[in-house]
C-alpha cells in the first residue's frame, strides 16, 4: 500500500511538472509574425538601404538603427516600418547626420538587392580633419 501511494504521488508530480513545462513553453513562443524582411524591402525600395532592422518577435518590437541624412528620412523610415509590420511597435533609434551623406546607388531593373547584404549604401561619411 505504501508503495502504491508513493507511486501515485510520483505520477501526479510528473504530470504536474510536464503540464507546467508545456504551459511555460507555449507562453514563450513568438507571438508576432516574422516581418523583418518586409521592413527591409520597404526601406530598400525607398532609398533607405542603410537602415539596420532588428526584430523582437516575442515583445513585438522592430528596432531601426543607423544614420540618415534628415529628420524627414528618419520619420519616413518609421512610417515604412509601421506599414510593413503593422502589429509591431517601432523603436526608431535612427540618428540624423547631414554631413557627407552619400546617396545609395540605384539598382538596374530586374536586379533586386538582397536585404541581408552588407548595409553600407547610404551611409554617412565623416570628413577627415584638416592638418
Amino acid at each position: 500500500m505504501r508503495y502504491a501511494s508513493l507511486f501515485r504521488d510520483l505520477v501526479v508530480m510528473v504530470a504536474a511538472t510536464a503540464l507546467a513545462c508545456g504551459f511555460t513553453a507555449a507562453c514563450h513562443t513568438a507571438s508576432h509574425p516574422d516581418d523583418k524582411q518586409a521592413v527591409y524591402g520597404a526601406l530598400d525600395q525607398n532609398d533607405l538601404a542603410s537602415v539596420i532592422v532588428d526584430q523582437d518577435r516575442g515583445n513585438g518590437v522592430i528596432k531601426l538603427r543607423g544614420i540618415v541624412g534628415s529628420q524627414s528620412r528618419k520619420d519616413h523610415a518609421q512610417q515604412l516600418a509601421q506599414q510593413a509590420a503593422p502589429g509591431y511597435t517601432i523603436d526608431n533609434q535612427l540618428k540624423v547626420d547631414q554631413s557627407g551623406v552619400l546617396n545609395a546607388p540605384s539598382t538596374p531593373a530586374g536586379n533586386t538587392p538582397n536585404p541581408a547584404d552588407n548595409r553600407v549604401a547610404g551611409a554617412v561619411v565623416k570628413a577627415k580633419p584638416k592638418k
